[in-house]
């Protein structure tokens, strides 16, 4: 008997068993895109090597739906260097190799149905972050399906090959349809590694701290305390407006928020990291931060231009960039109502 050779072709299979090959398509190609170029294995047979499009990681709406009545939700804590993503947040209708997107293909392997990850932060594309929270929720038949030991094995099979090298998921628990990951957030920590010279930075480095342009870094000559001086101005609650980028999907979003503690800490050899506890950021809002300390610090903006920022943010006119995304990374999210998470 001739030998069959894969089954039935991809148009004559069902719909779920489509949706499971796209996921899996859509997960090798995260694999692949996960390792620096020059590593990366040639595949004649990719998509980028034929000049087909690449694969559209865009599954549907980006918002997850209302839990359903007796659904199970899921929470768990995800590690990832965002340096080859196009952010967390997957927006609908537009492909994008996302954070969100790449999670989601996987879970949906794991449970046998469609997933939808809701995170706390969604982070620009190129941040990173090490304490990302975020929750999904099941249907009962899927919950059920469940071995007893699911935590531990749905981390180590996500860990373990089914995620690219580059995410990593954990505390992965049941938790109550109460909770969410973004609403029940008390506050977020963030941290900005810098290198502002003269010696010079440490390659095995330059993915997660951000160089200063000389120029700057020449102004500032390695003095951290003038950026603890320019960055205390932010401490306390403000309106950010000027300090962040308008986002045209929320454009009623309250602009005020509140910075808990900002905080620069000097880590010798030109590096230092700019730490910042705030109860929600807006869009871009800790690299707009970031990037005025820098201005400010290298003595090209007065103080006073900061408290007037943020006392009569209608109508400035930024004289700062927002820095670069390598350098910033979400390290937790708390929860005051939740501290075994």
């Amino acid at each position: 008997m001739p030998r069959r050779s894969g089954g039935r072709p991809p148009e004559q299979r069902g719909p779920e068993a489509q949706l499971r090959q796209r996921h899996r398509e859509i997960l090798r190609v995260a694999r692949l895109r996960s390792w620096p170029a020059i590593l990366r294995p040639s595949r004649p047979s990719s998509s980028a090597d034929s000049g087909a499009p690449e694969a559209d990681l865009s599954l549907g709406s980006s918002r997850p739906r209302p839990a359903d009545e007796g659904a199970v939700r899921c929470r768990m804590r995800v590690a990832y260097d965002g340096s080859c993503y196009h952010g967390w947040e997957r927006y609908h209708g537009e492909p994008g190799h996302t954070v969100a997107s790449v999670l989601e293909c996987a879970l949906s392997l794991l449970a046998g149905q469609d997933v939808r990850v809701q995170g706390a932060s969604r982070t620009d594309a190129g941040v990173h972050a090490r304490g990302q929270a975020a929750h999904f929720d099941l249907t009962c038949e899927a919950a059920d399906r469940r071995p007893e030991n699911w935590q531990s094995l749905w981390e180590q099979k996500l860990n373990g090959g089914l995620l690219p090298p580059d995410i990593k998921v954990f505390s992965l628990e049941e938790t109550s349809l109460d909770f969410d990951a973004r609403r029940s957030a008390s506050w977020k920590r963030y941290i900005y590694r810098l290198h502002i010279g003269p010696e010079p930075a440490d390659p095995l480095e330059r993915w997660f701290r951000a160089p200063v342009y000389s120029g700057i870094a020449a102004a500032i000559g390695g003095d951290v305390s003038r950026l603890r001086a320019a960055a205390e101005r932010f401490a306390g609650t403000h309106d950010f407006r000027a300090f962040s980028k308008a986002d045209k999907s929320r454009p009623r979003l309250p602009t005020e928020r509140t910075l808990q503690r900002v905080e620069v800490v000097d880590e010798g050899r030109g590096r230092c990291r700019i730490e910042l506890d705030v109860n929600g950021a807006l869009w871009r809002m800790v690299r707009c931060i970031v990037g005025c300390v820098l201005v400010a610090g290298a003595g090209r903006l007065p103080l006073s231009a900061i408290d007037e920022a943020l006392a009569n943010p209608a109508g400035v006119v930024p004289r700062w960039e927002a820095a670069r995304a390598g350098g910033l990374c979400l390290e937790w999210v708390h929860y005051d109502d939740e501290p075994g998470f």
